[in-house]
């Protein structure tokens, strides 16, 4: 089992070493995603930036939340997710704080809300970003902030962030998928091998023992 493990490790970081040279070295899928990665990152700073640091938003958390995962592989789909995220925040959001009033428990209240965000959740229209309906009532509730000023904040928040994270993703080295079928059979030979490598490495047997006929 440890040597098994130890093959899986080593084949992991060979894989890992590959892409990482790979991206260095010229353009393709594992530079696209290193260069996506950082500006997330980025979004995320700018974010925090303008919310935390420059208006001193009472939960300015949401901002850089927002931003760091709207930074998509297209900018239509950055466009698609920042309105999914914002409907599924601002209405997670508005069932916490309706449930807040209600009961004017937090435990009463989550009760009543994450049942019914948790199940919104999974609603398809809002794709990935549904998940974020839950946690945005559980921001509403823990903080036990749910009075009107509060929830526009919670609001402007979120949209602050969707739209620093879109114009990061627009703005910045934009990511264009030109000359994909070229990139691809070029690196259909290289990517074979590789995986011809690793299976090799992961092939063990013990010689030592008779082989059974």
């Amino acid at each position: 089992m440890s040597n098994r493990l130890g093959s899986a490790l080593a084949a992991e970081v060979r894989g890992v070493a590959r892409a990482t040279g790979r991206a260095a070295k010229s353009a393709g899928p594992e530079r696209d995603t290193a260069v996506q990665a950082l500006k997330a990152a980025a979004a995320a700073l700018a974010a925090w930036a303008l919310a935390g640091w420059w208006w001193h938003a009472p939960m300015a958390l949401l901002a850089p939340w927002t931003a760091v995962v709207l930074v998509q592989s297209t900018v239509y789909r950055s466009l698609w997710s920042a309105a999914q995220q914002f409907v599924v925040v601002a209405t997670g959001t508005l069932i916490a704080a309706a449930a807040a009033t209600l009961t004017h428990d937090v435990m009463a209240a989550m009760a009543i809300a994450l049942p019914i965000t948790v199940l919104l959740g999974t609603y398809s229209r809002f794709g990935e970003q549904g998940w974020y309906a839950p946690t945005a009532a559980l921001f509403v509730l823990t903080y036990g902030s749910y009075g009107p000023v509060e929830i526009l904040h919670r609001l402007l928040e979120t949209l602050l962030g969707a739209v620093v994270g879109v114009l990061v993703n627009a703005l910045v080295l934009p990511p264009v998928h030109t000359g994909g079928v070229r990139q691809l059979r070029a690196r259909v030979p290289t990517d074979c091998a590789d995986l011809l490598r690793d299976a090799a490495d992961g092939i063990e047997r013990d010689l030592s023992r008779p082989l059974l006929c």
